[in-house]
C-alpha cells in the first residue's frame, strides 16, 4: 500500500515497481527517481515473511555491525541517523555511486542507491520521503 510521491527534492518519479522480485510470499518495492543526470533507486523488503528475512539478511546484520574504513576506491561506514542505524558504502569514480542500507522497525530492509553528488544529499532525499510511514502499514 506504499506510494511514493510523484516529484521529491526536485527529482521525479520515473518507475514505480511493486513485487519487482516477483516471488510469492515476499512485499516488495522500487521506485526509481531522476534529476537531470542524478539517480535515486529505492528499494523496499517487508521481511515479516520466511522469504523477506532471507532477503533482507544483509540489512538485518547492520545492527551489529561497525565499520569504518576507506580508501582511494572509496568508502564503507556505519552511522546512525536520525536514530535509525545504517551501512553507508561509496564507490569512487568512475562509478561514483553510493549504496545505503538500513532497518526500519525490524520489519523493513531499505537499500538506497545513488550516483547523486554527496551522501548528505541522499539522506536529505531520504528523509522527505516519508519512510516512516511504512511502520504503520505494510508495502
Amino acid at each position: 500500500s506504499w506510494s511514493p510521491p510523484k516529484t521529491l527534492s526536485g527529482y521525479t518519479l520515473i518507475r514505480f515497481v511493486t513485487d519487482p522480485f516477483k516471488l510469492q510470499g515476499l512485499s516488495s518495492a522500487s521506485a526509481r527517481y531522476e534529476k537531470d543526470d542524478v539517480f535515486i533507486n529505492v528499494q523496499l523488503v517487508d521481511g515479516s515473511s520466511d522469504k523477506g528475512t532471507s532477503e533482507i539478511r544483509d540489512h538485518l546484520e547492520i545492527a551489529g555491525l561497525e565499520r569504518d574504513y576507506s580508501s582511494k576506491y572509496g568508502h564503507e561506514k556505519t552511522l546512525v541517523h536520525k536514530g535509525i542505524k545504517a551501512k553507508e558504502e561509496y564507490l569512487a569514480p568512475p562509478a561514483g555511486q553510493y549504496l545505503i542500507k538500513f532497518m526500519l522497525k525490524e520489519q523493513y530492509g531499505v537499500s538506497v542507491k545513488s550516483n547523486a553528488e554527496t551522501a548528505e544529499e541522499i539522506w536529505d532525499f531520504i528523509d522527505a520521503l516519508g519512510l516512516k510511514e511504512l511502520e504503520r502499514k505494510p508495502i
